[in-house]
């Protein structure tokens, strides 16, 4: 499941013989131990486990991630954008063989 930030999602669950249920990482109150669905509002993308035990104490487990798109940078306002070419290009250190080199060409 995609969801953008501020957004809901469901997740359901349809289970028979259980003898407990959980939900992590949140740990959800739930009112069924057979079926529900719950609405989650994660701030960020986050995977969800559900744990159930039946009557022989057998553990049984599911994962749904829901993943929360990451915003868009917001543009610069307009008019604030640098145009093109205007970088200053950041000077070159000269090794001490490019300096001599350099030196000897100027004094000729």
């Amino acid at each position: 499941m995609i969801i953008n930030p501020g957004e809901t999602s469901r997740l359901c669950y349809n289970v028979t013989n259980a003898t407990s249920l959980v939900i992590a990482p949140d740990f959800f109150q739930v009112r069924s131990l057979e079926r529900d669905c719950l609405t989650v509002a994660p701030k960020q993308t986050t995977k969800y486990t559900l744990l159930v035990r039946g009557r022989a104490g057998t553990p049984l487990t599911r994962t749904a991630t829901v993943i929360v798109r990451t915003p868009s940078p917001t543009p610069p306002p307009a008019g604030t954008e640098k145009p093109a070419g205007t970088k200053k290009k950041p000077k070159k250190k000269l090794s001490a063989k490019n300096r001599e080199v350099n030196d000897r060409a100027d004094k000729r």
